[in-house]
């Protein structure tokens, strides 16, 4: 069980992994999000579309470990229209 240190939040419990893909300006974009202690917000440029994905709680991306990700997340870099790296594979 994963404990943010100093919080004591539950992150099996409370928190899940998403990936989110965006358009913006006819470019793709995606990013892994990570559980979130915590209400927040996230920016949305104008003119951009979103679309998520959800996981179930205990899935894990292997390439990144859980607490790294806690109330944050990562770019995935060579993001095109069709395709989107997760630990460097297609």
């Amino acid at each position: 069980m994963y404990e943010r240190a100093g919080h004591g939040d539950d992150l099996r419990r409370g928190g899940r992994l998403g990936l989110v893909f965006w358009e913006q300006a006819g470019r793709a974009h995606a990013g892994g999000t990570g559980p979130e202690t915590r209400a927040g917000t996230a920016p949305v440029p104008e003119g951009a579309t979103f679309t998520g994905i959800e996981f179930a709680v205990g899935t894990s991306l292997r390439a990144v470990p859980t607490p790294a990700l806690v109330d944050g997340g990562i770019r995935l870099r060579d993001t095109t229209r069709r395709t989107f790296r997760v630990d460097g594979a297609r």
